[in-house]
């Protein structure tokens, strides 16, 4: 599992937490908060998977990763 992987879930989980707090809330306007917070973490765990699947379409993996080093002469660029 890599790192990406990991924080997603971990961000599900605390999206989790707060959609059972927020059942439990007497408060309208407090349950709306929590659940708007569990929302912004499922985004985030989304974009983790995507950034993990990106990662390995292009043969890299964990966040945090250095691309390979360049040459000597920097990046290869295309003439135009």
């Amino acid at each position: 599992m890599t790192e990406e992987q990991k924080l997603a879930a971990q961000y599900r989980h605390h999206a989790a937490a707060l959609l059972a707090a927020a059942k439990f809330d007497d408060q309208a306007k407090t349950s709306g908060m929590l659940k708007a917070i569990a929302r912004d973490y499922e985004l985030m765990a989304a974009a983790l998977e995507g950034v993990h699947k990106t990662n390995r379409s292009v043969g890299r993996s964990g966040i945090g990763k250095q691309p390979p080093p360049e040459g000597p002469e920097g990046p290869e660029r295309s003439e135009v």
